[in-house]
């Protein structure tokens, strides 16, 4: 069961030393120079590293890099594991065509979608910011907001995951700038 994080609790989400508070499948994971590093060699299946903590209101600052940019990820938020280990809920997508857009994982489907490509430094690292406050998310990438997305049947709390798409060879680097739990 996922512990609620408290706003005087936001330094424990990501420590930028381990994988204290995470868990997801050995040997993709790992954390390098302060960054979360997922290392797919090519998978079958999606696969997610999962945060320990329950997440209600929030705003999270995530650098990201993705190489290339052709491969296929995602920020998981307000999400529930599912038996066998699926992640469905909010993601906010990574990828070539996926940038900067809001899918609902295992659910509804892609929930407000647009070309952000413009907006993406290939090979470099790019800011993903997720507001969460009530029924409305809001993602911004590199500093334009892409989506505020008010939606109609909210899910208001969940764990925050970062996924592995299924599909070819890639890696997914992620710095956890900073969260602020919201009262």
């Amino acid at each position: 069961m996922p512990e609620a994080l408290a706003p005087v609790d936001a330094g424990r989400f990501f420590d930028g030393a381990s994988l204290a508070g995470w868990s997801g499948a050995e040997g993709l994971w790992s954390v390098e120079d302060g960054a979360i590093v997922g290392r797919s060699p090519g998978l079958a299946a999606n696969t997610f590293l999962v945060s320990d903590f329950d997440l209600g209101d929030f705003r999270l600052v995530l650098d990201v890099q993705l190489e290339p940019n052709a491969g296929n990820s995602g920020v998981q938020v307000r999400s529930r594991v599912e038996p066998g280990g699926e992640v469905a809920g909010y993601q906010a997508d990574i990828g070539a065509g996926y940038w900067g857009t809001l899918y609902d994982e295992r659910g509804r489907g892609s929930l407000a979608a647009g070309d952000f490509s413009g907006l993406v430094r290939e090979g470099e690292w790019n800011r993903y910011e997720v507001v969460a406050v009530g029924d409305t998310l809001k993602l911004t990438l590199n500093g334009t907001e892409t989506v505020t997305f008010k939606d109609p049947a909210p899910v208001l709390r969940g764990v925050t995951a970062l996924q592995l798409h299924a599909g070819g060879p890639f890696t997914l680097r992620v710095r956890v700038v900073e969260l602020e739990v919201l009262p």
